[in-house]
């Protein structure tokens, strides 16, 4: 490398951490971090993943982020605060980036694979995020690292399967990955006749007996945690049997790509073939092929089979993808390579600038925190609330809300939040079914980032002093309110001078004189400081 080269790789290097550190307190939360956080939470509180908390996920990502979180306590910067722990697990990805593309071809490549990937923004975004695909990425491209950085032994084979086996532990979609190395395997086989004669059946046998030795040790260790908790058939019905149905539908609505995946397929045989047949040694063409025919395996299972598609199940599989193609892009020139990648990284910013910033969520969970108490309910979509208990078991990950199309009985939303005097959800409804959304608009008012159970009281006409029947859902302590305080009038025929427990049913409010807009309101959102948002 030249002089000036380096000079301006030290300096992307430098702009690029400082970035990955600018996000981790300024990028947009993404709902699946507090639906992780509040996993999380749960074990701290003495709540049972899959028994207490709805989760489809393995446990061990949230076992291990516990201690942290317990550490940090209930805080509203809690979501910065996580996504630190994220920022090492970051660094393993990038320094195995680094050592896979080195072993593949050379130090200068490592290093602008490295920074090609750092300023890639699909995986700078992800990356950074307090979710489960940060640990498994981490892990799996620690079990890459060992196979392909040096010649394979039976001490690389046994490292290579403890870490596929933690993989397993982090995310069910491991078994996905595993067989991607299954169907590169055996490409590799009937495109490389040399291997058939260098590694006979019994060497096979050995490797393949050594890693899965490997691989037992931290699944039969949370096997074990896991009986013991009571919890190992919650994590088979959960973490694998409800996204079962979803898989089998996202199979069948997409069967007329297999034409596209079939042609796309012969490509990747062709590519590997090409790189074994270009590269100086066998050894070397077979790795680098390897890569291309496990990527471009992993690409075609996951798009076929995976009910939920988003940038996440990229992590153990961008770095690799980076290695491959940081030498094309160096004869591209690596100045535009970087321009190229800032322009996708301008656009993202631009893209979702309106989406929910970090600063919205220590909003929603500063008023969490002011206006509840341990023991209260609130209703979120999947957990966003973090610190509460929710009435609704399932979270409305798009599993759920394809299961309730599908016509399940799920949808009993309503029913638990009564069953559990839920006074509080959040304000933002967005992707609750329908017949909660009404409900929710209909007895609940809006204070703040949160609604509360009550809702505004409409007279038969202006200024009128007749009786008002509204109705209760929720049986809670309640008061009423005006634009000037509390309201004056008589409720149920008695003077209304201060918080009363209301029933579920029927009530009546006579307004005072001069009182036009009044709004009936769980009475703790008043006495810590809520008013009603007037509209």
């Amino acid at each position: 490398m030249s002089r000036r080269e380096k000079v301006l790789a030290g300096v992307l290097l430098t702009l690029g951490v400082s970035l990955w550190l600018w996000h981790v307190f300024h990028w947009i939360i993404d709902p699946d971090e507090t639906q992780h956080m509040h996993i999380v939470w749960g074990w701290t509180q003495g709540l049972a993943q899959y028994r207490d908390i709805f989760a489809n996920n393995m446990p061990l990502f949230h076992l291990l982020c516990a201690p942290l979180f317990a550490a940090a306590g209930e805080r509203a910067d809690i979501v910065s605060v996580m996504r630190l722990e994220m920022i090492p697990l970051s660094v393993v990805m990038i320094v195995c980036t680094y050592a896979i593309s080195r072993a593949l071809y050379s130090r200068r490549v490592g290093l602008w694979a490295v920074i090609f990937l750092m300023w890639l923004g699909p995986f700078m975004f992800v990356a950074l995020q307090f979710r489960t695909d940060v640990l498994w990425g981490a892990v799996w491209m620690l079990g890459m690292t060992a196979l392909l950085s040096g010649p394979l032994t039976w001490r690389r084979a046994l490292v290579a399967g403890f870490f596929a086996g933690a993989s397993v532990a982090v995310s069910q979609r491991t078994v996905w990955l595993l067989l991607c190395v299954g169907i590169t395997l055996v490409a590799l086989v009937a495109l490389v006749p040399e291997l058939r004669s260098r590694l006979s059946l019994q060497q096979a046998i050995k490797f393949i007996a050594i890693a899965s030795l490997g691989a037992a040790i931290v699944p039969l260790g949370l096997i074990g945690f896991l009986v013991w908790k009571g919890l190992l058939g919650d994590l088979i019905r959960w973490a694998f049997g409800f996204n079962a149905i979803a898989s089998v539908d996202s199979l069948r609505a997409s069967l007329w790509w297999w034409p596209v995946f079939l042609v796309a397929s012969a490509l990747v045989c062709w590519g590997a073939r090409e790189m074994i047949r270009r590269a100086p040694s066998l050894e070397l063409g077979v790795k680098r092929a390897a890569v291309l025919l496990f990527t471009g395996s992993f690409t075609v299972v996951f798009w076929q089979f995976s009910p939920t598609l988003h940038q996440g199940v990229l992590l153990p599989t961008v770095p690799l993808v980076m290695a491959l193609l940081a030498p094309l892009l160096l004869a591209l020139g690596p100045v535009w390579v970087v321009l190229l990648e800032i322009g996708v990284l301008l656009f993202a910013h631009h893209r979702f600038r309106y989406e929910w910033n970090p600063r919205a969520q220590e909003q929603l969970l500063q008023q969490v925190l002011q206006l509840t108490d341990p023991g209260d309910y609130i209703m979120d979509r999947k957990g966003e609330t973090i610190f509460r208990r929710r009435p609704y078991f399932y979270a409305l990950v798009a599993i759920t809300m394809h299961r309730i199309d599908r016509g399940e009985p799920l949808d009993d939303i309503v029913d638990r939040v009564i069953a559990t005097r839920a006074c509080v959800a959040v304000e933002n409804l967005r992707g609750f079914p329908k017949a909660a959304q009404e409900f929710f608009q209909s007895q609940f008012l809006v204070v703040g980032r949160l609604r509360v159970a009550g809702h505004r009281l409409t007279a038969p006409e202006p200024a009128s002093m007749r009786p008002i029947p509204f109705h209760i859902s929720i049986p809670a302590r309640y008061t009423l309110v005006t634009r000037s305080g509390v309201a004056q009038g008589h409720l149920n025929g008695e003077p209304f001078r201060e918080p009363r427990f209301l029933d579920s049913g029927q009530h009546e409010y006579r307004p005072a004189k001069g009182e036009i807009e009044v709004a009936v309101i769980w009475a703790q959102a008043v006495e810590r400081g809520f008013s009603v948002t007037w509209r």
